[in-house]
């Protein structure tokens, strides 16, 4: 259960923490009014990613051998992980500047959609990577690993949370420079 709490407070304190600095964003520049949609596209990328999860599990888990699922797994999770630690490296100590833009631009289009796209992307993207990295685990344990996933996202949630409260004060370029 450790592994799949890891898993997911790891990619879904990534997923809520780039919905919060979105978010704060609007709040500075007077857009408040955006951040309804911005949630509710964040709420519908956690649905996705649930449904995307359950519907791997009944596909692979019934059509395929256990073992070759943990295998086929495996060998998805290390392109997927060896690229997030590239951009991690990368572009992890801008992180803030970069959503912050990718936001303006959507904002300069006039609508809700590139906005809408924007939470969902974050969240979806994040939701997905958990669903690759669990789904070996799932197979060991359904009980650990959908304890293990909800306690990581609902822990990883609340901490973001009060980051943009601005309850707890962390330095995001000290934690991405790490990477």
């Amino acid at each position: 259960m450790l592994a799949q709490f890891i898993i997911a407070f790891r990619e879904g304190f990534e997923a809520s923490l780039l919905v919060a600095i979105v978010s704060s964003y609007l709040d500075r520049i007077g857009r408040s009014s955006m951040k309804k949609p911005l949630i509710t596209s964040a709420l519908i990328g956690i649905i996705l990613s649930i449904a995307t999860g359950a519907v791997a599990y009944l596909t692979y888990g019934f059509l395929f051998d256990k073992e070759l699922m943990e295998a086929a797994g495996a060998f998805i999770a290390v392109p997927v992980l060896t690229s997030v630690i590239y951009w991690m490296a990368t572009k992890g100590k801008n992180i803030k500047d970069e959503v912050e833009y990718k936001t303006r631009i959507a904002l300069e289009k006039g609508s809700i959609l590139p906005i809408v796209i924007l939470g969902l992307i974050f969240v979806f993207r994040e939701g997905l990577e958990t669903v690759v990295f669990t789904l070996p685990l799932i197979f060991l344990s359904v009980l650990d690993t959908l304890l293990g996933v909800t306690m990581g996202a609902v822990l990883s949630a609340l901490l973001s949370y009060l980051i943009y409260l601005g309850s707890l004060k962390i330095s995001i370029k000290k934690i991405l420079r790490n990477y």
